[in-house]
């Protein structure tokens, strides 16, 4: 049985990351963005979305391991189901907002077809129908698919929490034989936004990215628990992982947007999209892995730039995740109709900079707010 033991200090580069995510998932939920050209989608064949599952993992274990630990089995699931209720009760909200956005904004513009973007248009034809399924989630429009994710991978931490005791890797072991077999045969949740419609993010399979940044908050959490790697295997692993990075950089590079280089492709695109997201694909989750390896590598948790004034917007973003995600897909929504009314490259650039800037705003305010007890813990919140 494992019994970890808590290090000192928070390790900064989750909530930079973290934050850093955000911005990148803000961004590429904007029509005609620039801007996404430097965010990951671009860079390689996983993006934003698989460094935001992963981390919320690693946080996972770090803000609720403690508490089965200290307090006991049952007051670390009533943690957990607390904040399942408030990440449920979060995306209800945005449910309500974005669909009123949605709505004035069709009238305003005098332009219905927004309400079908979106994918509110059967809501608003059958509410009283679509309402049961929207509380259910079975109803997820655009956007609004992110938050029922979590809620279902936040409710494996009360399993995986007495796997973990039994053996470190117990959990992993498990989390891939599922992923494994969704990759093989997929169970789907539906998604009634459309005629057979499912779940985009299959949490059967995000499950595996989920568990495994669950184990790496765990070898935070207890150094000793961390294998020993030969420096000849940690340098091949980190060799691979360049190669890997790099070649992924390489297919998929942002230079395909140039005029005349449109069809500048080293690999077929028909090729490239077996690599599915919805399922995460194989080659999307070495993909996300490889990256995060070498940036484990290459930045130590004691680089002193994450303390430096530019980089602490970010981390203070990455650090309150849960109401700086809600604000930037309000934002998104938002934005995104006006960019679609007027689609002009300056005005999308104006967009996406005011957005961003009202995210690093709210997450210095969100941590202005916080009370000193919550400033010294380590763990923060899984998302």
């Amino acid at each position: 049985m494992n019994n970890p033991t808590t290090t000192p200090g928070r390790d900064l580069r989750i909530d930079f990351f973290r934050g850093l995510a955000l911005v990148m998932i803000f961004v590429n939920h904007l029509p005609y963005s620039p801007l996404s050209l430097a965010t990951l989608r671009n860079w390689g064949l996983s993006d934003s979305a698989e460094v935001f599952v992963l981390l919320a993992g690693v946080a996972a274990a770090l803000a609720y391991s403690r508490i089965f630990e200290q307090k006991g089995y049952l007051a670390g699931t009533r943690a957990v189901l607390a904040r399942v209720r408030t990440l449920y009760g979060v995306h209800l909200l945005l449910f309500a907002l974005i669909g009123v956005i949605c709505w004035l904004g069709a009238q305003a513009l005098g332009d219905s077809s927004y309400l079908g973007i979106f994918g509110y248009a059967p809501f608003f034809e059958e509410p009283l129908r679509r309402l049961p399924e929207a509380l259910a989630l079975m109803f997820q429009p655009g956007y609004l698919d992110i938050l029922p994710l979590y809620v279902v991978l936040l409710g494996f931490i009360p399993l995986l929490i007495p796997l973990y005791r039994l053996h470190m890797l117990a959990p992993l072991v498990v989390s891939l034989v599922l992923y494994a077999a969704m990759q093989w045969a997929p169970l789907h949740l539906p998604n009634t936004v459309q005629d057979g419609g499912v779940w985009f993010f299959n949490p059967f399979a995000w499950q595996v990215l989920f568990v495994i940044g669950f184990t790496m908050g765990q070898m935070i959490r207890s150094p000793k628990a961390r294998p020993a790697l030969p420096n000849a295997l940690r340098h091949t692993i980190t060799a691979f992982a360049a190669f890997y990075t790099a070649l992924a950089m390489l297919v998929v590079g942002p230079w395909r947007e140039i005029p005349g280089w449109e069809n500048a492709w080293l690999v077929d695109p028909n090729l490239l999209a077996v690599a599915n997201k919805s399922l995460l694909h194989p080659l999307r989750l070495f993909d996300i892995l490889t990256k995060v390896w070498l940036v484990a590598q290459l930045i130590p948790a004691s680089s002193a730039w994450l303390h430096s004034m530019l980089a602490r917007p970010v981390v203070a973003m990455g650090r309150h995740s849960l109401p700086i995600f809600a604000t930037s897909t309000v934002l998104a929504v938002g934005g995104g109709m006006v960019i679609e009314a007027l689609p002009e490259i300056p005005l999308s650039v104006a967009v996406n900079t005011v957005g961003i800037l009202l995210m690093l705003g709210a997450g210095l305010y969100a941590d202005m707010r916080r009370k000193p007890a919550r400033a010294k813990d380590q763990a923060g919140v899984a998302l």
